[in-house]
């Protein structure tokens, strides 16, 4: 469905991250990518001179410095292409006049999506442009002039929302329109999800690596568990993590022998308690030697600082990586990472009232907050849920918000249409509509990811969707 997808740069901040960002939202849609860089007119006009448009010219050696600037793997289709005009106006027309099926671009800062783009380039390319627009979000910290890529590209991933034009109904075009609505947001959710597992294991692994830590775990896993010397130890891991913890935004840590037994926490309540490898597969992945980010969790350890109630529909994810003495692995180090930072991800905007996206396992889990979760709980919905809260995808026969009430116990209930596909290694859209986990008929897009062990969907209200 989407053939042409582009990319407008300003070549500001992190280059690199961004490139990435539109490099995987088409290669996952299997599109051609134009890299557009947008000059400022000059004053000899919109045309460029005619020195500058001979091969080998000021415009050529220019059009030859985007491409190094924004270089693009060779399997992926792409064409830079360098404009003269007005940012916003030239993106709009190039995507008219080319038959773009979705742009890509970034935005600057970390405020509200609404006011970072109120009055900017994206906000005029967001309004006006004839196909739906994704937008990723860097942080302004980092905006500063880029010339050339940097030979080590940035390891930190961007914060990702997702946001399209309003799709206009037409009988005769309503379904190719929604199905190419729900396939752009499941490959936003499936690109933001990628590479936020991809800098959690890059910090893990950097932090594991670093020889103050190594040092002090090393000394710390020698000593037997009651030794006063690990008093002076754990305060200087402690010191370090703090530090650390502020830029890469974890909420606590975990220092593992190979038993898996807790030998370093900023709690001292779970110091000495297990998390027994053969219970957690991320403790066993990095005990035999391989980084990983494990998929939301319950381990019955306390949480740092006053528990908020909705903690219960938010388990820890970790990002664990080994502890190296030489080639032997000694011990793991883990880092519990804000939950809220996973579920901003799976929470993408859009003009859909009733879009709702999550992330599931193969248990058909939700592990992410549902959005219906206040309307749930004042209507008193008995939906199957397990210990931590998180709700199951269950078909219950009937559309429960209009009163119908599943027969027999929730354990004899099928997997919705949806999860059931998804748990097989399904990836699909549908839209001839299905029931969801409220018995709602929706329409949805999924993507199982093998290599997590975990499902994405992106689901609307049928009737919404299909609204005249």
């Amino acid at each position: 469905m989407v053939k042409k997808v582009l990319f407008s740069t300003d070549l500001r901040g992190d280059v690199a991250a961004a490139t990435r960002v539109a490099v995987q939202q088409a290669r996952n849609l299997g599109a051609m990518l134009y890299v557009v860089y947008v000059e400022q007119p000059s004053s000899a006009g919109f045309v460029p001179l005619l020195d500058e448009a001979r091969t080998g010219g000021p415009r050529s050696e220019r059009q030859a410095a985007l491409a190094k600037a924004v270089p693009i793997p060779a399997t992926v289709p792409h064409e830079h292409v360098l404009l003269q005009g007005y940012a916003a106006p030239t993106v709009i027309a190039f995507a008219k006049e080319h038959d773009i099926d979705l742009v890509v671009m970034p935005t600057w800062g970390r405020r509200g999506l609404r006011r970072l783009l109120r009055g900017s380039v994206a906000e005029e390319v967001v309004r006006f442009a004839p196909c739906p627009v994704y937008t990723f979000r860097l942080d302004e910290r980092a905006a500063v002039p880029v010339v050339e890529p940097s030979s080590q590209p940035s390891l930190v991933a961007s914060e990702l929302n997702a946001l399209a034009a309003p799709i206009a109904p037409s009988r005769s075009t309503d379904r190719a329109r929604v199905h190419e609505h729900l396939t752009i947001l499941l490959s936003g959710e499936v690109t933001g999800l990628e590479l936020w597992f991809q800098q959690q294991l890059a910090t893990a692994t950097t932090i594991a690596r670093d020889p103050l830590v190594v040092s002090t775990l090393l000394e710390l896993l020698a000593l037997p568990h009651d030794d006063r010397r690990s008093e002076a130890l754990l305060a200087r891991v402690r010191g370090y993590m703090d530090v650390v913890s502020r830029s890469c935004g974890f909420s606590d840590f975990l220092a593992l022998d190979t038993t898996g037994r807790i030998v370093a926490s900023r709690i001292d309540a779970v110091i000495g308690h297990r998390l027994y490898p053969e219970r957690f597969d991320f403790v066993a992945s990095a005990l035999a030697g391989e980084a990983t980010v494990s998929n939301p969790t319950s381990t019955g350890l306390p949480v740092p600082g006053p528990r908020d109630p909705s903690q219960k529909l938010r388990p820890s994810v970790f990002a664990v990586a080994p502890i190296l003495s030489g080639d032997t692995v000694r011990g793991a180090l883990g880092l519990r990472l804000r939950g809220e930072e996973l579920h901003s991800i799976v929470a993408t905007s859009s003009p859909y009232e009733s879009l709702e996206s999550y992330v599931f396992d193969r248990r058909g889990t939700m592990l992410s907050p549902s959005r219906f979760e206040a309307d749930l709980s004042r209507l008193g919905l008995p939906l199957d849920r397990d210990e931590d809260g998180l709700l199951h995808l269950l078909d219950p026969g009937g559309n429960m918000l209009a009163g119908h009430r599943p027969m027999g116990p929730a354990d004899l209930l099928p997997f919705t249409k949806m999860a059931a596909s998804a748990v097989r290694g399904e990836s699909k859209v549908d839209l001839d509509g299905y029931r969801d986990y409220r018995g709602v008929l929706v329409v949805g897009a999924w993507r199982w990811l093998a290599e997590h062990d975990m499902g994405v969907a992106v689901e609307v209200d049928r009737a919404e969707a299909f609204r005249a």
